[in-house]
């Protein structure tokens, strides 16, 4: 469904609005992206499954932080309007978007490298990897993922915010550009996880776990092992999550690269017996790719362990639902991970990354794999030199 805007109103999408890019490109036309501004109208989650169940033409936003029981569910509050429409829908290249008329005007002359700034917090990190080992060793739990932060030291601004959409121009087409803000909050990133993509009762997902540098050489076979078996934990995880909605279908093992580095994921294909995207959600999130595994043995504690410190969208599902004029419906999830984070409370961007720990994990390479993390999602997004 695509959708003609006649009147967009640009001046307001650096208050609030939200940008997305579909699955990959299948056709050689190039991918599908949808862009939209607010303000946004928020829906309960009953009113939300029963506007999707009468087949009326909406979209709708889902966005909540990690540890929340239910996604918030927004609309563009003007959506319905006569005279236009508060969202658009294009196929081909971003960079061709961005430099047309459609695109808010400013969007490129005020464009303005962010600066990269911001060390990740190691003690942080520490604490939480020494926890999750612990719990580990006592048999509790299989794998967790302890996380950290880097704060970049500067404020988010329409000239910075500009300047990370443009990025999105250059992204591989295997990786998931979004960003949704409003007043005073929100996240813009580059995610190479997919928490699923819906058509009709078709739902694709990923088991995405095992992160490696792209320098083969600096990969040693004790590494190898351990990616193994946080991989295979991830995909159980996800099949029996999938097992309780509908019939499933495992695919091969793949790889894509992030950059400076590859993750390892396995394509996951499911029958829904329901349509139903919150619930859908809240079956699927979180993976243990982001949170533990056993996940009902081990969610609660890593709630309570990180109380003292907002982790917000960090590892978070983000994304949309359409519903056509013909009734047909769609939606697309991904983890919110790679990716700049704001907030009213918070003076300055936050920056997060985590990785997964099993029982063999050494302090030194998981550390090793945050750092790296955080320096390629800078290099993605900082459209540096």
């Amino acid at each position: 469904m695509k959708c003609e805007v006649t009147d967009f109103s640009w001046p307001d999408f650096f208050e609030s609005g939200f940008v997305f890019r579909e699955g990959a490109d299948t056709d050689g036309d190039g991918p599908s992206w949808l862009v939209g501004v607010g303000p946004f109208a928020a829906l309960s989650p009953d009113k939300a499954l029963l506007l999707a169940l009468s087949r009326t033409p909406s979209l709708q936003i889902f966005e909540q932080e990690f540890y929340a029981k239910t996604p918030e569910v927004l609309e563009p509050r003007l959506y319905r309007r006569l005279d236009g429409a508060q969202w658009l829908r294009f196929v081909g290249g971003f960079q061709k978007w961005a430099f047309s008329g459609r695109a808010p005007g400013s969007l490129l002359h005020l464009a303005d490298s962010p600066l990269e700034g911001g060390a990740a917090d190691q003690s942080f990190f520490k604490d939480l990897f020494s926890e999750s080992l612990r719990k580990i060793h006592s048999g509790e739990l299989k794998k967790a993922v302890p996380w950290t932060f880097a704060d970049l030291g500067w404020e988010m601004s329409p000239r910075r915010l500009a300047s990370l959409l443009t990025s999105f121009a250059d992204q591989k087409s295997d990786l998931f550009p979004f960003g949704f803000w409003r007043v005073g909050c929100g996240t813009v990133g580059v995610s190479p996880e997919l928490l699923y993509r819906r058509t009709g009762s078709h739902l694709q997902t990923m088991a995405l776990a095992g992160t490696r540098p792209a320098e083969a050489s600096d990969f040693e076979l004790q590494d190898e092992i351990k990616l193994n078996d946080e991989h295979s934990l991830v995909v159980q995880d996800v099949c029996e999550k999938l097992r309780t909605m509908g019939t499933i279908t495992l695919h091969s093992r793949r790889s894509k690269n992030f950059g400076r580095l590859i993750h390892d994921f396995t394509p996951v294909s499911c029958e829904l017996l329901a349509v139903n995207d919150v619930e859908i959600i809240r079956g699927l999130h979180p993976t243990p790719a982001l949170g533990v595994f056993p996940s009902t043995a081990g969610t609660l504690w890593m709630r309570d362990l990180h109380q003292n410190r907002k982790r917000g969208f960090f590892g978070a599902p983000i994304g949309f639902s359409i519903t056509d004029e013909h009734g047909q419906s769609e939606a697309q999830m991904v983890v919110a991970i790679r990716a700049y984070q704001w907030w009213a409370d918070s003076a300055t961007v936050k920056l997060m990354a985590g990785c997964g720990v099993t029982r063999d994990s050494d302090f030194a390479l998981e550390w090793q794999e945050v750092c790296a993390k955080i320096r390629a999602t800078q290099a993605m997004l900082t459209k540096a030199e």
